[in-house]
């Protein structure tokens, strides 16, 4: 059985990534179990885990790369904490509004 080919989407976060996401992959159930991961209390490590997981899903390791780049502090390359999670909320959001329409 053939699998149907979905149109991936264009984002731009508010500080301005642009990335391709797959609307289909909020229909994936790691992805829910990863927000569900997020959403209750437990440990940092497996929180961080489940970020990563989200992050792969919606974008892939490609654009999780340049998102590292876009974000990294220009005088020592370091990636926030802050600036990679505003990102990520970002993209999500997005990909929230693109299942509404």
């Amino acid at each position: 059985m053939a699998q149907k080919k979905s149109t991936l989407i264009e984002v731009t976060t508010q500080s301005g990534f642009k990335c391709k996401v797959n609307p289909e992959a909020m229909d994936d159930m790691r992805l829910v179990e990863s927000i569900t991961v997020l959403k209750k209390d437990g440990d940092l490590f497996e929180k961080t885990e489940a970020v990563f997981q989200l992050l792969i899903l919606m974008i892939g390791e490609e654009q999780k790369a340049k998102l590292y780049e876009h974000v990294a502090e220009k005088e020592n390359g370091r990636v926030p904490l802050k600036a990679f999670e505003r990102e990520v909320a970002d993209i999500f959001e997005a990909m929230k509004d693109s299942k509404k329409k």
